[in-house]
C-alpha cells in the first residue's frame, strides 16, 4: 500500500524523510532495514542517500527519485499558456484544452504554429492527432486550427494524414483534410492513389513529410509495385535521413503510422533490384545476400550504423536507419 503524498508536498522535507530513513538503518533500526531490503542485499553501511531516495520514491508509488522529483516539481510550477496547453493536449483532455483556449483567447491566433515544449514542429492539432483523441481535434478545430497546415521541419513537414492512425483518416477527411500521394501510399488506398497519379503523373517523384517519395511510405507490395510502374525511383534518397524506401521500411515506427512491419515490401523492392546493404540484408533474414554481400566484400561484416559506412551529405542528415545514432553507439551484424 502506497503512502499518500501531501497536498502541497515539498522536496526537502522529502529528502529529510531519506536522510532520516538511511540514519535509521545505519544505527540497526529493524523497521528501517526492512524498508531497504527489496532494494538492497548491501549492508547499512554501504547504502548511500541515493538508496534512501529511491526507497521514499517507491514509498510513494513512484518507480525512482528523479520521477517522484519531477512530479513534486509539476506541481508547483507556473506553467505559461501555451505550456498549458500543451499538458492539456498530452493529458488527452478535450475540455481541459477547450478551457484552456477560452481562458487564454491569444493562442488561437498561434494555433498553427509550432506546439511550446513539444518537440518536430509539430502543431496542436499534429499533437492531437498523434494522441488520437478526436473530441481534442475538434476543440482545436472549432478554436481556428487548420487542418491543412504542416508541421515546421527543414526536410518537410507532417501532415494530419502523414500522423494519424488508419481509423482516423476518414475522421479528418470528413473535417476538411485532402489526400495527397504519400497519406494514400501510407493507408494503402491504392484506388485514391492510382487517381491522383493519373491526374499528375509527377506526384510519384513528390517529396512529402521528411522529403520522402510516396514509395517510402508504400504500406503494401501492391501499392509499392503500382508507384514503380509509375515511374517511382526505387531508390530515391528522403532529406531527413538519406534513407531509400528499402532501408526506410527496416525502420521501427509507431504504431498509428503502419499496422504492421514492412518487411515484405522491402523484400519486394530487393527482388526488383533495390540497393541493398548487408545490415538490409541480415534485418530481412535474406542469407543468400548476407553471403553476396560478404563474398564481394568481406570487411563489411564490421558495418554498423555510424557515418564511418553510411557517409552523409548533408550534416541535417541522421542516418538511414535510426535517428540519432552516435558513432559511439554502435550495433554490429
Amino acid at each position: 500500500m502506497y503512502r499518500e503524498l501531501p497536498a502541497k508536498p515539498n522536496l526537502e522535507h522529502l529528502k529529510n524523510q531519506a536522510k532520516e530513513l538511511l540514519h535509521a538503518c545505519q544505527q540497526g533500526e529493524a523497521a528501517a532495514k526492512e524498508r531497504f531490503a527489496a532494494l538492497s542485499a548491501s549492508s547499512a553501511s554501504l547504502l548511500k542517500l541515493a538508496d534512501a531516495l529511491h526507497v521514499v520514491a517507491r514509498a510513494y508509488g513512484f518507480p525512482t527519485w528523479p520521477k517522484l522529483k519531477e512530479h513534486v516539481e509539476s506541481l508547483t510550477r507556473v506553467l505559461s499558456p501555451a505550456q498549458q496547453l500543451t499538458a492539456a493536449i498530452r493529458a488527452n483532455d478535450a475540455v481541459r484544452t477547450a478551457r484552456v483556449l477560452d481562458s487564454h483567447p491569444e493562442l488561437k491566433t498561434h494555433l498553427n504554429e509550432p506546439l511550446a515544449d513539444y518537440g518536430g514542429g509539430d502543431t496542436p492539432l499534429l499533437a492531437a492527432v498523434q494522441y488520437g483523441n478526436r473530441a481534442t481535434i475538434d476543440a482545436l478545430l472549432r478554436a481556428g486550427a487548420d487542418l491543412h497546415t504542416r508541421g515546421d521541419l527543414w526536410s518537410g513537414g507532417l501532415s494530419v494524414l502523414d500522423e494519424c492512425g488508419e481509423g482516423m483518416a476518414d475522421f479528418l477527411i470528413e473535417r476538411g483534410a485532402v489526400m495527397d500521394a504519400h497519406a494514400a501510399a501510407r493507408l494503402g488506398r491504392l484506388s485514391e492513389l492510382q487517381k491522383l497519379v493519373a491526374a499528375n503523373p509527377e506526384v510519384v517523384a513528390a517529396l512529402g513529410a521528411h522529403g520522402q517519395t510516396p514509395l517510402h511510405f508504400a504500406s503494401s507490395v501492391e501499392v509499392a509495385e503500382y508507384l514503380l510502374e509509375h515511374g517511382a525511383e526505387i531508390d530515391a534518397q528522403d532529406l531527413q535521413h538519406e534513407s531509400t524506401p528499402a532501408q526506410h521500411m527496416l525502420r521501427v515506427l509507431q504504431g498509428r503510422h503502419y499496422p504492421r512491419d514492412r518487411k515484405d515490401v522491402a523484400r519486394y523492392l530487393v527482388s526488383r533490384g533495390c540497393r541493398t546493404d548487408i545490415l538490409m540484408a541480415a534485418a530481412l533474414g535474406d542469407l543468400a545476400l548476407v553471403q553476396s554481400h560478404l563474398e564481394c566484400h568481406p570487411k563489411c561484416i564490421r558495418t554498423c550504423v555510424a557515418e564511418e559506412y553510411f557517409p552523409s551529405a548533408m550534416r541535417a542528415s541522421v542516418g538511414p536507419y535510426i535517428p540519432g545514432f552516435s558513432d559511439r553507439a554502435r550495433r554490429r551484424t
